[in-house]
């Protein structure tokens, strides 16, 4: 037996654990959450290239359905009580597709090949080329403007708002709202429910209507507040979360991770504009995630205001290097390690480097010497992610490495662009996989026990 594999079949139990949860019932009367991006360590620099490229040429994925009354929806509107003021609908536009952008990138990072963008009220203004359909709404209502005041009344905001945009309570909506107010002191807020079940069919998070509300002086800035407070909306940060505290998250830094550092564990910059760094607080379509109970709760990576289907404009694999921010200077914590190219990794004599979230874990040493051996190249920038479960692809990409195969072409109709649609082949042509379905891998689905031991005893010839 190849010495990759031994070491891969001394490793692999970890990844196939699948925990289980009970629900909980949730309540509707949440309070919303703020974002204090004013003066936040999470500001970024203006001159990042990937953001300078998305408000270039903004567009937003064409969604099919988008006609559908019933359809789940995010509708970006700019309210005022103003009747003269202007829909800065260019501005608007811009920040939809960065919002985008940030949604796709967190998932491509977290589990490459996935993919999730918003769903947005739209319409298409050329082939396969779709913006958001906002829209300027004039609110007749002293409820809308007592809620700039220190002591203003939040239900009352928010009813002239759901009243002025005609909001129909069947409907399972979204509104990210521009007022053109200030609010000493904040950028947003955003309504958050509360239902920890992780089943999408029955969450409170894919029903009713919230809404997510950015101030004047904030709107359609890099630091994406509006990412932020919709995140919020979608039903994160629960207070079950590993990592939860008011909301937000105390493992830094990210978009929902705000506030004094307690446990840096994502120094690169590049997290500061993506979602759940350590991938196990709220947002992740590689993984379900585990409470601090040690059972499953809400993923808002299965949002029904989010779309997985990628489409073709979209790039495969995101450029990561060239997107990534400079150092800023306002990074707090100068002690933050310095995540070094994978391909550095090396053996010094007895010891072995690794990655810098698996430095204590249980599986330290065999993260080593898979890494070692080339069989694993990590889940992003000095990252292993050792407590995510691993797709089929990821598992495809581990087995060929592990039994030296050689590349074939794409065999499966659902793989054709994907980042291991060649690992997936050369499974396919040595008869180790069999896919999921006729012409389907399900590159993206979590590789269960039962199928792991398929894949093995095919790779170890032990089926005869």
């Amino acid at each position: 037996m190849p010495a990759g594999l031994r070491r891969l079949l001394g490793f692999v139990t970890i990844v196939l654990a699948v925990p289980v949860a009970a629900a909980w019932s949730a309540s509707d009367d949440v309070p919303p959450h703020e974002s204090l991006f004013e003066d936040d360590a999470l500001a970024l620099l203006a001159e990042d290239p990937a953001y300078a490229a998305v408000v270039a040429d903004p567009r937003v994925v064409c969604l099919p359905d988008a006609g559908d009354p019933n359809a789940p929806l995010v509708e970006f509107v700019f309210v005022t009580s103003n009747p003269k003021a202007r829909l800065p609908e260019k501005e608007m536009v811009a920040t939809a597709a960065w919002v985008d952008h940030i949604f796709a990138e967190s998932a491509a990072t977290h589990s490459p090949g996935s993919f999730r963008a918003v769903r947005w009220a739209q319409k298409q203004v050329g082939p396969d080329r779709c913006v958001p359909a906002v829209r300027k709404v004039v609110v007749d209502d002293p409820g809308f403007a007592q809620w700039a005041k220190p002591n203003g009344s939040w239900s009352r905001f928010r009813r002239s708002i759901l009243e002025a945009v005609g909001s129909q309570p069947s409907a399972p909506r979204r509104y990210l709202v521009w007022v053109d107010f200030h609010k000493p002191g904040y950028c947003g807020h955003g309504e958050m429910p509360a239902d920890t079940r992780p089943d999408p069919e029955v969450n409170h998070a894919n029903r009713s209507t919230q809404i997510a509300v950015v101030y004047s002086g904030c709107h359609g800035r890099i630091n994406a507040t509006e990412a932020h407070e919709l995140v919020h909306t979608f039903g994160a940060v629960l207070p079950v979360a590993p990592h939860a505290d008011d909301a937000h998250c105390g493992d830094h830094y990210d978009r929902m991770c705000v506030g004094a550092a307690k446990r840096a564990v994502c120094g690169e910059d590049v997290w500061r504009r993506l979602l759940d760094c350590g991938g196990d607080d709220y947002f992740n379509p590689g993984r379900p995630l585990v409470g601090k109970n040690g059972k499953r709760y809400w993923n808002t990576a299965d949002s029904v205001f989010l779309t997985s289907e990628r489409p073709s404009w979209w790039p495969a694999v995101d450029n990561e290097a060239q997107s990534k921010p400079k150092k800023t200077g306002q990074v707090p914590p100068a002690k933050q390690p310095k995540a070094q190219p994978e391909q550095k990794k090396r053996t010094t004599g007895a010891s072995i480097e690794t990655f810098s979230d698996s430095v204590g874990h249980v599986f330290a040493g065999e993260i080593a010497q898979l890494t070692a051996a080339g069989i694993t190249r990590g889940c992003g920038p000095d990252r292993f992610c050792p407590d995510q479960p691993v797709t089929r692809g990821q598992m495809a990409a581990f087995l060929v490495r592990a039994l030296d195969l050689p590349p074939a072409d794409t065999t499966f109709a659902d793989t054709k662009g994907h980042t291991f649609a060649a690992d997936i082949a050369a499974l396919a042509r040595s008869g180790i996989t069999r896919g999921c379905g006729p012409d389907r891998f399900c590159p993206d689905q979590p590789v269960t026990r039962g199928q792991m031991a398929a894949f093995l005893v095919r790779a170890l010839r032990l089926d005869g």
